[in-house]
């Protein structure tokens, strides 16, 4: 748990604010392969922007993450859905 955390509160320190990250699974082994099933990042609004089915990173170093680098050698999208969304009279882009 203190890994899937740790990356939660990455992206949330990168995008600083008002998003909602979900996810059904989320695993990780010691060689650094990721595997997260159904990610689901909401904006402000609740608004879904990011839906994957499948992302898999593979080969970040375990290491890496204890000084907040995340630096894969492949990731895999499976399912990838994306919406960009401009809300009127709001000047952050979500």
């Amino acid at each position: 748990m203190f890994f899937q955390t740790k990356i939660t509160e990455r992206l949330i320190s990168v995008y600083k604010k008002d998003i909602n990250i979900d996810y059904d699974a989320f695993e990780m082994d010691i060689f650094g392969e990721t595997n997260i099933e159904n990610l689901l990042i909401k904006d402000h609004h609740n608004d879904t922007i990011i839906y994957v089915k499948e992302l898999r990173f593979l080969k970040t170093p375990f290491f890496e993450l204890f000084d907040n680098k995340i630096n894969p050698n492949k990731i895999d999208l499976v399912d990838l859905k994306i919406k960009v969304v401009k809300y009127l009279n709001e000047t952050n882009k979500h």
